[in-house]
């Protein structure tokens, strides 16, 4: 998320936890996500990879260490 929205709107402190729920909002719609830089965690980019859940097992994906 822009950090002057989330400081416009009062929510610095929810960033990161709004950027954690694309996980869990992708897995519901049967895709993977993979990201290793994202704005809510005040890195200068976000940085991610987006697949459906039969191309991630098709070539074996394992999620990133680095993941956020």
């Amino acid at each position: 998320m822009d950090e002057i929205l989330t400081k416009q709107e009062h929510c610095e402190q929810i960033t990161k936890q709004l950027c954690m729920m694309d996980y869990y909002t992708f897995e519901i719609q049967g895709a993977v996500l993979d990201r290793t830089k994202t704005l809510g965690c005040g890195d200068d980019e976000c940085n991610f990879h987006l697949m459906s859940k039969e191309r991630a097992k098709e070539i074996g994906f394992v999620k990133s260490p680095d993941a956020k």
